[in-house]
């Protein structure tokens, strides 16, 4: 017959007692002995060692008793250690989830995480309530909520993570990162496609954007982009126009045409107007023929100065299309908050290789919209 093995119980700094109820007593931690007595391991360790009587009163113990801790001190002859401190119920879940985790991962960085591990949805819940920064997922799915920023998600046990987005997260921006954990079927489809952006431009969406980089502050005042002061101001309503009037300058038919919405204007003042609807651009200038540049068909804007002056000039598919006296236009409207509006939508609804630099970035990664739930506008870049 093979001689049964004797298990030690782990005390106060990781002792081991392995000999008798001495042991116990001179090197006794509260809250390891309420995890090995729901494990049943204090039970074993008192018949292995001859201690029949304790091992019974033991294991009629209701584990549920609220002086369950001052019992098990009484049982094993512990003086002089208080038991109102310790949550004999927290212990026990702290153990339940301990044997749970044994049973996915022998890993010990891992097994140290049983506090903010999650077997099932409810789990991830209650560990997110306790912020912490590293989550381990043991099996089964879970839905990862986004808006709990700055994690890493560890996985055992094939987890995967269920992302409810119709488009591509940038977890990088978000501070989340994903460690041996697979994403749901539906996610990994959304990563192949990629994101159609113009899908989400909405008039509305579009007029809020407009307003936002001409006016150079957000809908609610706070203020983004200190290069914008325009004269213009009252067509920017953070809102869509549903009619406009502009006096004989051809734009009125051409808008009508296209059934196109209008998203914000500068009124004809010293004969010059300026439109923006939710797929072009209209300049008059009464004095030159009428530009009109559709969004989609927009490879570059250029706002500069040199030796010759002011620069405006929008490039198409089609051809280029320059301001005439682009100072007078840009103490009206803007140009600055004008190019970056036009690069914008030449990226989201057309070709445009233009790649912004890291103050436009920066800039843009300050514009959160209402009309977007409060998403940035660089996440549909």
């Amino acid at each position: 017959m093979a001689r049964k093995v004797k298990f030690p119980l782990e005390l106060k700094d990781g002792y081991l007692a392995r000999s008798n109820i001495e042991e116990v007593r001179e090197h006794f931690d509260l809250e390891k002995i309420i995890a090995q007595f729901h494990n049943g391991r204090l039970k074993i360790w008192l018949e292995d060692h001859y201690l029949p009587e304790m091992a019974e009163q033991v294991a009629a113990l209701d584990g549920d008793a609220p002086d369950l801790a001052a019992q098990l001190c009484a049982i094993l002859g512990v003086k002089g250690v208080a038991t109102n401190t310790v949550d004999s119920q927290a212990v026990r879940e702290r153990e339940r989830k301990m044997q749970k985790l044994r049973q996915c991962t022998s890993n010990e960085r891992y097994l140290n995480m049983v506090e903010y591990a999650a077997f099932d949805q409810k789990d991830l819940d209650d560990v997110l309530k306790n912020n912490p920064t590293e989550i381990l997922l043991c099996g089964g799915e879970f839905h990862i909520p986004l808006v709990a920023k700055q994690r890493t998600y560890y996985g055992v046990g094939n987890a995967v993570a269920v992302i409810d987005s119709e488009r591509p997260v940038d977890f990088e921006k978000l501070g989340i990162r994903f460690i041996d954990v697979d994403f749901d079927e539906a996610y990994e489809q959304v990563r192949e496609k990629g994101i159609d952006s113009s899908k989400y431009m909405t008039p509305e969406v579009l007029a809020e954007l407009c307003s936002v980089l001409i006016l150079g502050n957000l809908k609610d005042g706070r203020r983004v982009l200190d290069h914008c002061n325009p004269f213009w101001k009252d067509g920017f309503t953070y809102q869509v126009h549903p009619y406009v009037s502009i006096p004989d300058t051809g734009i009125g038919e051409e808008i009508a045409k296209g059934q196109e919405t209008i998203i914000g204007y500068g009124k004809a003042v010293s004969m010059m107007a300026i439109v923006f609807t939710d797929r072009a651009l209209y300049v008059a200038d009464y004095n030159e023929s009428l530009i009109h540049v559709r969004y989609a068909d927009i490879a570059r804007v250029v706002f500069d100065s040199n030796l010759m002056g002011m620069v405006f000039q929008i490039d198409t598919q089609g051809g280029s299309y320059q301001c005439k006296d682009v100072k007078l236009w840009d103490e009206c409207i803007g140009l600055f908050g004008v190019r970056l509006f036009l690069l914008i939508m030449a990226r989201i609804f057309g070709s445009s290789q233009y790649k912004f630099t890291e103050s436009e970035l920066y800039m843009l990664s300050q514009v959160r919209l209402d009309s977007l739930n409060d998403q940035y506008i660089t996440e549909f870049l």
